[in-house]
């Protein structure tokens, strides 16, 4: 006990004395997309929108699915008990225009890769219309896993 009051009071006593500057910053650089956003995430609730992050940006996404389903009530804790399904993915946007995913996801091991691209802007004050597709294909590399 006296050893870990010791390390506290020099752990504290060593901050006070040697503050270091941030040398990072984590603000958005001033250099912004001048493509027209009508959203301000890459979906709209569970679905996709429209649009596609700036030059540059990186995108790290976790998803999860709980198993027990949320009638088993306070036995499963409404769904939270249990395990989940859980996908991964890392994305980035090579241009404002262009982005690009990839994820995996614990069911079937499932691999898959997205593109998203923004195709056509019109920015009008009545009825501002984005126009983007989106395409993908994915690999499941175990086929005999039970469906949860």
């Amino acid at each position: 006990m006296k050893s870990i009051l010791i390390a506290v009071i020099v752990l504290l006593y060593s901050a006070l004395l040697c503050p270091q500057e941030l040398q990072t910053s984590w603000n958005r650089s001033e250099q912004q997309s001048q493509l027209l956003q009508l959203f301000h995430s890459l979906n709209a609730l569970v679905l996709p929108s429209a649009e596609t992050p700036s030059r540059g940006d990186i995108l790290f996404k976790v998803s999860h699915r709980f198993r027990p389903p949320v009638g088993d009530g306070i036995k499963a804790f409404w769904g939270l008990d249990g395990p989940a399904n859980i996908r991964l993915a890392l994305g980035y946007a090579i241009t404002d225009r262009i982005f690009v995913n990839v994820g995996r996801t614990n069911v079937y091991d499932n691999a898959d890769l997205q593109l998203r691209y923004k195709a056509w802007t019109w920015d009008n004050d009545l009825l501002p219309v984005v126009l983007t597709f989106q395409g993908g294909a994915a690999w499941n590399s175990q086929l005999d896993q039970p469906v949860r």
